[in-house]
């Protein structure tokens, strides 16, 4: 037996469940979400820990620190966003559906991969920083050196949580987050007085080093064959077998990235620092704890859809629908009550000083709403490979969305009427991607019907 083929034995998925969110009806007296919330509790338990701890200190930190330090902080996480994308080739995405064989190696490809680009943005950080931070109002000669760990940590969490939920291992993700969450708050009431309107960015920072160092660790334990450098031929065949992510998902990836996460900078490069961190914040209030809830379904669908799971050769659009009305019902009476109770709640949580920030509250309520509706499917065109689909839609995200701040910065659109916009041109895009995964998905189990795929696999 060679390596590969042992490699494929010990890659066996922790459980396998035939009536997953994939999808035909469920075997008698079985709820057939059973399993699928199962696993979504796993990973939102420590993640709504860790978000609680930071909602709940949120009030104090808003009287600790001025807007300008929320700004920076949702800045730098943006911008890191966006980098994470790129340091991989997204090559990193590809360990969700890699063959078990192909796991080791692809990891140490990804990695010698991530060091090299992150070499690279470190050194157009170091050349560029006075126009990279100066434009965002903080010129510490330092940023840069946190900037090149910003790259390398954001990617190795990001990378080992694709592994650890590849292999259902969900209750280490969850824990990492909710350890990032008290390290977060911990930190930041620490280094209060320290570093100016980057402290918190810098809190942040160090939380997700103890939290990645966790997480890396768990994957080396856990992932049998793992070696640090390959063979030269080792590398070729790795980014031949899974060249379509940075041939077609990066550029998407790119634009999704700069079309979902540029906000806060288009807001604090176009406004005055009081709107950038009164958006910083209310994003940060109400974006995390949607991701919170929308990460854990996504990913528990990706396990799904994985090459390892059993649910991936069952029709797809049972489970697509039933899942999309059940986020409906979850996020609309929590959508209404922000936009009714936002101009009272917020002045008097947050104190007097972000009143605007509940202006900001009921305009995103909309766009919050329909990312919670729409979050659990962005990686199904990925994962039933139709990459080219999503292409396009990122190509549509990141033109209307940018269209907007641009015709805001040219018109010298108020801060409120340039949210609304962005806030009804996110609501559109969401729909049309809904719209573009519900077909593909019908239209693969068309074709795998009438190949009798569905037939062989229950056989």
């Amino acid at each position: 037996m060679g390596e590969r083929q042992r490699a494929a034995r010990r890659f066996r998925p922790r459980h396998q469940d035939p009536n997953g969110i994939g999808l035909m009806p469920p075997a008698a007296g079985r709820a057939p979400f059973d399993r699928f919330f199962a696993n979504v509790a796993k990973l939102l338990s420590g993640a709504v820990l860790g978000q609680a701890i930071v909602i709940l200190a949120t009030p104090i930190l808003t009287r600790l620190y001025d807007p300008h330090a929320f700004a920076m902080l949702q800045s730098f996480t943006s911008a890191m966003g966006i980098l994470m994308v790129v340091v991989c080739l997204r090559y990193d995405q590809a360990l969700t559906m890699a063959k078990p064989e192909d796991l080791s190696p692809l990891v140490s490809t990804a990695l010698l991969i991530l060091i090299v680009m992150s070499l690279v943005c470190s050194g157009v950080a170091y050349v560029f920083q006075d126009r990279l931070f100066g434009t965002l109002g903080a010129d510490l000669p330092y940023l840069w050196l946190f900037s090149a760990a910003g790259v390398i940590v954001y990617t190795l969490t990001n990378s080992s949580g694709f592994i650890l939920v590849r292999e259902s291992r969900f209750s280490s993700v969850s824990t990492g987050r909710a350890i990032q969450g008290g390290l977060f708050v911990l930190l930041a009431f620490t280094l209060h007085g320290h570093g100016g309107v980057v402290t918190l960015t810098i809190a942040d920072l160090l939380g997700r080093i103890c939290v990645a160092a966790g997480l890396v660790f768990v994957v080396i334990r856990h992932t049998p064959g793992l070696k640090l450098f390959l063979p030269a031929g080792e590398y070729i065949r790795i980014l031949k077998t899974y060249r379509a992510f940075p041939l077609l998902s990066l550029p998407g990836g790119i634009l999704n990235a700069l079309g979902g996460m540029t906000n806060t900078i288009w807001m604090l490069a176009l406004f005055d620092p009081a709107s950038a961190g009164a958006y910083a914040l209310v994003e940060r209030l109400l974006a995390s704890p949607t991701a919170l809830i929308v990460t854990a379904m996504a990913q528990v669908y990706q396990a799904e859809l994985s090459p390892s799971s059993t649910a991936a050769a069952r029709p797809l659009a049972p489970g697509f629908r039933r899942l999309l009305l059940m986020q409906l019902r979850l996020g609309i009476v929590p959508a209404l009550g922000l936009a009714l109770l936002a101009p009272t709640v917020f002045p008097i949580v947050f104190g007097p000083q972000w009143h605007q920030a509940a202006v900001f509250c009921q305009i995103m309520v909309p766009l919050q709403f329909a990312s919670f509706v729409a979050g659990p499917f962005n990686m199904v065109l990925m994962l039933i490979r139709r990459q080219g689909l999503q292409f396009i839609w990122e190509i549509l995200r990141f033109t209307l969305v940018t269209g907007v701040w641009i015709a805001s910065a040219f018109l010298k659109a108020a801060p409120v009427h340039a949210l609304m916009a962005v806030s009804a041109a996110v609501v559109i895009v969401y729909a049309t991607h809904l719209t573009i995964v519900y077909f593909a998905v019908r239209h693969r189990d068309r074709e795998m019907a009438a190949q009798g795929a569905f037939a062989a696999s229950e056989g």
